[in-house]
């Protein structure tokens, strides 16, 4: 029997991307490919210490209270407030000055201020919410694993702060995952080993789940540093062309939303692509700027309007470094054209006064004379220093001088 079935039709390409909006993703591409490891080893090792410094003590009391203190949490704040404000916001303030520089380099008289540019707007709020939500996801994730571990009237205190610990820094679903890994690696064991001792099932269970975690950690890391790493760097070019319009090297613009234009875009992405807004519009999905989610990879390039800008400022040439107009040098009128006069053989042309020209040809000539007299005598030390010790004593300076002279 013969089955006849609908042939698939053939993937679709990716639109190819305009030549002068791919530099804009390239070059976000390159930063975050350049500063994001570093970025990743922050995160991990904040995690890692604050994993250290809570005590088995404090993971037991948080079970048996059913949740994490309220001082506990204040802690972890403080902690993230300060890896956000002394580690990560200069990593975010290197990223806007980078996409600033792309407007420099159109024009080189543009002055760029950090501490008072449009995008430290951003950078700021952005930072406070940051601080916020990672200290809060990172509370909800631990009470749900102190809520998997109470559903298991097997787990002692002591096992459900070996099976918490771990999960700081993780997500909520990042935390459950692992704690469902650590019973199915437990239960796979106490299968195998009928007559092996509980201890050892835990202990096989809390390295395989360290181990996850460890994964984990540096997954979540990964995302969060490329989203706020392309946050700033979006935001630093969307700062330094509001400040150009300020100061009149632009007009009015429109915001371009820019996909990866490959295959690995998301469908939320690939409908936005070539979505053009105003500059205090937000874009269909509700964001000023991307990234649209975590991990996004897209981009925003910025178009002139045409017969906007009405107060251009003035051009290359014209501007200080500290940005201000330089006085333009105003240009005289053409002299008028001096009648020639005859010329005087002993007097060149150009001195009206014979009497002066005569005293700068004296003066001339003696300061001649005195040039002529300070070489020789130069010359004179100079033979004197070189002949030898013996000659020097022996010699006559003074006729040494006069032999010089001629």
């Amino acid at each position: 029997m013969i089955r006849f079935t609908k042939a698939k039709p053939p993937p679709k390409k990716p639109k190819k991307q305009p030549g002068g909006k791919k530099a804009t993703l390239n070059k976000l591409k390159s930063f975050l490919t350049a500063a994001e490891p570093e970025t990743v080893e922050i995160l991990v090792s904040n995690w890692n210490a604050q994993q250290n410094s809570v005590t088995y003590k404090e993971l037991r009391e948080a079970y048996l209270a059913g949740g994490l203190t309220e001082k506990q949490f204040q802690k972890w704040q403080k902690d993230y407030s300060k890896l956000v404000t002394s580690t990560l916001a200069p990593k975010w303030q290197a990223a806007a000055d980078a996409a600033a520089q792309e407007v420099k380099a159109q024009y080189p008289y543009f002055v760029y201020e950090p501490s008072v540019s449009a995008s430290m707007d951003f950078i700021k709020q952005h930072g406070a919410e940051l601080v916020t939500n990672l200290a809060q996801e990172q509370r909800d994730a631990l009470n749900a694993v102190i809520a998997h571990c109470s559903g298991y009237t097997a787990v002692t205190p002591d096992e459900a702060a070996r099976m918490i610990r771990p999960c700081i820094g993780l997500t909520k679903p990042q935390a459950l995952a692992n704690a469902r890994y650590y019973d199915t690696v437990k239960a796979a064991y106490i299968k195998a080993h009928p007559k092996g001792k509980p201890e050892t099932a835990e202990k096989k269970a809390q390295e395989a789940s360290a181990r996850y975690a460890a994964r984990q950690h540096r997954y979540r890391a990964q995302s969060i540093a490329r989203t706020e790493l392309a946050y700033a760097y979006n935001a630093g070019a969307y700062g330094a062309t509001k400040d150009a319009q300020a100061q009149g090297y632009i007009g009015d613009c429109m915001k371009v939303w820019l996909t990866a234009y490959d295959e690995r875009v998301c469908p939320i992405c690939s409908k936005m692509d070539e979505e053009k807004r105003n500059m205090d519009e937000p874009f269909s999905n509700g964001k000023m700027l991307p990234p649209g989610h975590p991990q996004c990879r897209c981009a925003v390039a910025y178009e002139e309007i045409e017969g906007t800008n009405l107060n251009p400022a003035p051009q290359a040439g014209t501007m200080d470094v500290q940005g201000q107009p330089q006085q333009q040098p105003q240009t005289q009128p053409p002299a008028a054209a001096q009648p020639v006069q005859p010329t005087d053989p002993n007097h060149p042309p150009g001195h009206s006064h014979p009497e002066r020209y005569d005293l700068q040809r004296t003066r001339q000539s003696r300061r001649h004379r005195e040039n002529v007299h300070l070489r020789g005598c130069r010359r004179a030390r100079v033979v004197i220093q070189t002949r030898p010790e013996q000659e020097r004593k022996a010699g006559d300076v003074q006729s040494l001088l006069a032999g010089s002279r001629v």
